[in-house]
């Protein structure tokens, strides 16, 4: 962590300044700042293409960025080589499709990573990997890989996956949209579990619920920016602006 002078306030885990992405002609991210405190669950809302999954790819680097900056724990997020894949370990991510090695078990696909990045032994990786399998209820799934498994499965192995990096903060990616109904509750409960425990998380979802009970604060996206944030209830029962109005009224009995 960045060194602090006495008496300064805590440096932010993830910062964003003056951020600008295109894709060719299209200003996918227009002028994004935003802060992530330590132990903070940041839920981001908006419609589709409002710029939510980009922002949070661009955080370790899986979008590069045309202007403006990005600091992890108040150091610029390197560009590429160790100190990128250092970064990334730090940030766990979980994505809408599991990304989950097909030829792989479930428990190699947990350890692969402490393993690699982190040097540690198998005995010690494995030993952890089970603990996390247990923790997201799927240690009787370790050996099988993952076409064995239903997609909440995978998904909480994916979590797994992350937690078992060690990671200073976690952010998710719409990591219910690929998910049959049914199976998005224990996905869910497992990222409050994750939340109540006070790991930082940075969530871009249209689970509304999940939103209003696990975050705290909101960010709502359009058109490439950051119309309105503010606290759960205050957002959902006050919106201050007409476009989160109008999407709030759009999702209503969905």
């Amino acid at each position: 962590m960045a060194q602090q002078a006495p008496g300064e306030k805590n440096v932010p885990i993830i910062e964003l300044r003056h951020v600008d992405k295109y894709f060719g002609d299209l200003h996918v991210l227009k002028d994004i700042n935003l802060k992530v405190e330590k132990g903070e669950v940041l839920v981001v809302i908006g419609p589709s293409g409002s710029g939510k999954s980009t922002m949070c790819r661009t955080i370790n680097r899986l979008e590069t960025i045309d202007s403006g900056e990005i600091l992890i724990e108040g150091e610029p997020l390197p560009q590429e080589g160790k100190d990128l894949t250092r970064m990334r370990a730090e940030l766990g991510m979980v994505f809408q499709q599991f990304n989950l090695f097909a030829h792989m078990t479930i428990l190699d696909n947990v350890t692969l990573g402490p393993r690699e990045v982190l040097g540690m032994g198998k005995q010690e990786a494995e030993s952890r990997a089970m603990e996390l399998l247990k923790r997201v209820g799927v240690a009787e799934q370790a050996h099988k890989v993952p076409a064995q498994l239903s997609g909440g499965q995978q998904q909480r192995a994916a979590i797994a996956r992350s937690l078992a990096m060690q990671p200073k903060a976690m952010m998710f990616d719409e990591p219910t949209s690929a998910l049959d109904p049914e199976m998005i509750n224990e996905v869910l409960d497992v990222m409050v579990e994750l939340a109540r425990g006070g790991m930082t998380m940075v969530v871009v979802t249209h689970e509304m619920n999940f939103a209003r009970r696990v975050a705290d604060r909101v960010v709502f996206m359009a058109d490439g920016q950051i119309v309105e944030e503010g606290a759960p209830d205050e957002f959902f029962d006050h919106p201050a602006t007409q476009r989160a109005r109008d999407f709030l009224d759009s999702i209503k009995g969905h």
